[in-house]
């Protein structure tokens, strides 16, 4: 057998016993670099989410404004308690304790909690990825 073809079969060898793990790894990797940039992209977007509703906070928005942007949302106030309670967490509790109302939205992948003072004024929120 020739030098070259005695080359080439050990090149296949390797490849053959070595290639598998090779091609694992790199799955791996690659798996793991879309696992991250699927992160990034999500802490991107809700940064992006809030940078917008800051600005409509900074505008002082009311109820029917913020309904007139994103259209018919939940809303709660102090009567519907115990329906928050059991719904949502301890965070979103606190929040609503302090003002007197909230408009809830799903829209996507995303919720939104609008808090609202007595004169129906947006004065805070809270974005989540579901």
């Amino acid at each position: 057998m020739s030098r070259t073809k005695k080359f080439f079969l050990r090149v296949w060898q390797f490849i053959s016993i070595f290639g598998f793990f090779f091609g694992l790894l790199f799955g791996v990797i690659f798996s793991f670099g879309f696992w991250l940039y699927g992160q990034f992209l999500q802490k991107e977007v809700i940064f992006q989410h809030k940078l917008v509703l800051t600005r409509i906070l900074k505008e002082g928005a009311t109820i029917s404004e913020i309904k007139k942007i994103f259209g018919e949302g939940l809303y709660f106030d102090f009567s519907s308690r115990n329906e928050v309670e059991k719904t949502w967490d301890q965070q979103i509790m606190t929040k609503f304790n302090q003002y007197p109302s909230m408009l809830f939205y799903t829209i996507g992948d995303f919720h939104y909690f609008i808090f609202f003072d007595q004169k129906g004024k947006m004065i805070d929120f809270e974005v989540r990825h579901s």
